[in-house]
């Protein structure tokens, strides 16, 4: 199987369904913008990072707030 962690594929599904339709529309339109493709990838890479974020990067946020407490 995949040795990605499971929120390294989540985040590739989301980014291959955001952008897909994005890309087809450009093309099919005929509107093939460097720029709308490169806002729409740079949203959806944001959104994606917080939709599914690093369990380990939680677990360490997590520790450093308790500790200066």
């Amino acid at each position: 199987m995949s040795r990605l962690p499971p929120h390294m594929v989540k985040r590739m599904i989301f980014m291959f369904c955001v952008m897909f339709p994005v890309l087809l529309y450009a093309e099919y339109t005929g509107r093939n913008s460097i720029v709308v493709a490169g806002l729409a990838g740079g949203v959806s890479s944001g959104v994606s990072v917080v939709l599914f974020p690093d369990p380990e990067h939680l677990k360490k946020i997590k520790a450093d707030d308790e500790k200066n407490q």
